[in-house]
């Protein structure tokens, strides 16, 4: 599934039940493929975002690794400190941001984290990406309807397991996830 935000697709991913952000996506709108990885660790880097993630992961984590949390914190801001979304992850136990490598590859963070990112885009960015979310939840959740048949402009079956059906022969959850929600402008 993804998003349209001022002509940048952003793909959303469901990870744990929860809706992840891509910030790779997000990033490209500012500064092109080639430095999304960039923005995205000038980001990261911050004391402020260092504390954002940190206190996030401490009320949502109980696994989070509060001791390299505080060693990050110390360094965060200084010019030699430099840190990916990756090695946040693998060092501190963090689940609000997952890096994903190959073709679909990219950096997903908690839609929490990815409005905090949208200010690093910009102060407008952020606001249309919190507008396009809510739009596009809007329209989402009365397609995932929680009974036994779902019905929605051709689309039918029964919804217990994975054996939702597709009148065009796939399942009705790679039918949601193809979905592009385009800003009407």
């Amino acid at each position: 599934m993804a998003i349209d935000i001022n002509d940048a697709i952003v793909s959303i991913t469901k990870i744990k039940g929860e809706d992840y952000i891509c910030l790779t996506d997000m990033a490209k709108s500012k500064g092109g493929d080639s430095r999304a990885a960039d923005v995205i660790k000038n980001w990261i880097r911050t004391r402020t975002t260092i504390e954002f993630l940190g206190t996030r992961e401490t009320m949502y984590n109980p696994n989070f690794k509060v001791v390299e949390f505080d060693h990050f914190k110390m360094e965060a801001g200084l010019p030699t400190f430099v840190l990916s979304p990756k090695q946040w992850a693998e060092k501190t136990g963090a689940i609000g941001i997952i890096s994903k490598s190959g073709r679909y590859g990219g950096t997903y963070a908690h839609r929490d984290i990815a409005f905090e990112f949208g200010a690093a885009i910009s102060p407008t960015f952020k606001l249309y990406l919190i507008k396009e979310y809510q739009r596009f939840k809007e329209i989402l959740l009365p397609l995932v309807v929680c009974t036994k048949t779902v019905c929605v402009h051709g689309l039918s079956g029964s919804t217990e397991g994975a054996s939702v059906r597709a009148t065009h022969g796939r399942d009705f959850m790679s039918y949601l996830n193809s979905l592009h929600f385009r800003n009407p402008k």
